[in-house]
């Protein structure tokens, strides 16, 4: 790769820096939800049209897909982004603060659409003759079912012209900023969500033994569940159960006869997933049929397990040392129980998605994902344009 193409990238991304913190702040200060990102998608045209890139909106309900260069043949490569927000309560001071009450970017998706809108930039303002295409694909609904990934996916994104290799990168705030993490092999988890009703018989609170505790039975249910994990699974691999929401009961004096749970398994592959779906349908049906209830459960597929293809990461890192130098790349990124629907695009097209750093080590940007007062540093923003811009170049100039 031409160094001077490199310093082209990076000081196109540098020069963007202030664009793309305010790009990324008029997108948190109007988060939408899944499938109801309009706003979000009339911003990604308007800047998509001005860098003169051929442009289709509502692809997958509120999708957008930009095209740069196609008209010689040769190889595509697609550069996605996520652009839905959260239903949490932003507490924060910053001057661009959620504006939506009970809506937040609490995952960085406004961050993702930033960095791959200053991607399309770096791209097209090189004045240099791209061999092959590039393919912008900004997704919604990431962070519930039905998944927008598929939606996407549904509505042809990955033909005319037909993708053959995907990039995506996700905000960490566990990486310093001006870092990226990245490995090979099965990288986030696959997710299997349930929805659990226990059953049993109301009564007077001062005679249980003329009703059927259903909380009883799910407090049971909940402790029998730690066991799954801990004694049911290699220890070697890695699992996750747990349950997130329970709601039953109404009175302090009657005993309840429903009570509704809901919570979420992970793995990193689906034979131990569906171990785990076993184990835990044997579990309850076991501690309901001794209480007398009884249990019914609804499983929802979140996605699944997302791999990196190891061709792709290594063009991922190499992109970063040749821009930020060989530490650039953070090392012993550890696999991790989350999910990301991009899983669903990996399937289909080999492909990565790497970690951006925006820890600055202060307090304001080491908050969790999904935290009300998750914040990064916003010099990441050039760090993720540039690596995915020069992802892109190097995949398709160099082969």
């Amino acid at each position: 790769m031409n160094k001077e193409l490199v310093e082209k990238v990076r000081a196109i991304a540098q020069e963007i820096e202030p664009t793309l913190k305010e790009i990324r702040r008029q997108i948190h200060r109007h988060p939408e939800r899944g499938f109801q990102e309009h706003e979000t998608a009339k911003l990604v045209l308007a800047r998509l049209k001005r860098l003169g890139i051929r442009v289709r909106d509502k692809v997958g309900q509120t999708g957008v897909t930009g095209l740069l260069g196609g008209k010689g043949g040769g190889k595509t490569v697609g550069l996605r982004a996520d652009m839905d927000a959260l239903p949490i309560q932003e507490h924060s001071r910053n001057p661009y603060k959620s504006q939506i009450s009970g809506m937040m970017h609490a995952c960085g998706h406004d961050a993702h659409v930033a960095c791959l809108l200053g991607a399309a930039e770096i791209l097209a303002r090189l004045d240099i003759e791209i061999p092959g295409s590039v393919k912008f694909l900004f997704q919604p609904n990431e962070e519930d079912v039905p998944s927008g990934a598929l939606a996407m996916i549904e509505a042809g994104v990955l033909d005319r012209p037909r993708v053959d290799v995907l990039i995506a990168l996700h905000v960490d705030p566990e990486t310093p900023c001006g870092k990226i993490g990245i490995r090979a092999g099965a990288m986030l988890a696959e997710a299997r969500d349930f929805a659990i009703r226990i059953l049993g018989r109301a009564g007077h609170g001062a005679h249980p033994h003329q009703a059927i505790d259903a909380i009883v039975a799910a407090a049971h249910f909940v402790t029998q569940l730690q066991s799954i994990v801990s004694r049911r699974v290699d220890p070697l691999e890695a699992a996750v159960v747990s349950v997130g929401e329970i709601r039953g009961g109404h009175a302090d004096n009657i005993v309840a006869d429903q009570v509704e749970l809901k919570g979420t398994v992970r793995c990193l592959n689906s034979r131990l997933g569906d171990e785990l779906v076993r184990a835990l349908e044997a579990v309850l049906q076991g501690v309901t049929s001794a209480a007398g209830a009884q249990g019914q459960i609804q499983w929802t597929q979140g996605c699944t397990a997302l791999v990196n293809d190891p061709k792709v990461t290594k063009a991922i890192h190499r992109a970063a040392t040749q821009l930020y130098g060989s530490d650039a790349p953070h090392p012993h990124i550890p696999q991790s129980m989350g999910g990301d629907d991009f899983a669903y695009f990996l399937q289909r097209v080999p492909g990565a998605i790497f970690l951006l750093g925006t820890n600055d080590g202060s307090e304001r940007t080491s908050y969790p994902l999904h935290h009300p007062q998750f914040d990064i540093d916003e010099k990441a923003l050039t760090v993720g344009a540039a690596v995915m811009a020069q992802t892109a170049l190097n995949l398709l100039l160099e082969g």
